[in-house]
């Protein structure tokens, strides 16, 4: 459930014609430059101040706070 002070910020990158599993290549060590931390379930740790979410060829990045 969200909270009544979540904020959306979206950034438009250009618009580019390539598969996702380039753009996965591409974006393979995102997790390891956010210093995104999983446990041995594949579960984010409570210490990561990010999340990354991959699908295909799309992405999202949360942050706990608004300064992050």
């Amino acid at each position: 459930m969200l909270s009544a002070n979540v904020t959306f910020k979206t950034h438009n990158i250009a618009t580019i014609n390539c598969s996702p599993l380039l753009l996965n290549i591409a974006l393979h060590g995102m997790e390891d430059t956010l210093n995104i931390i999983y446990d041995k379930y594949g579960r984010i740790n409570p210490k990561s101040e990010y999340a990354l979410v991959k699908y295909a060829d799309d992405f999202v990045i949360c942050a706990k706070t608004k300064e992050a």
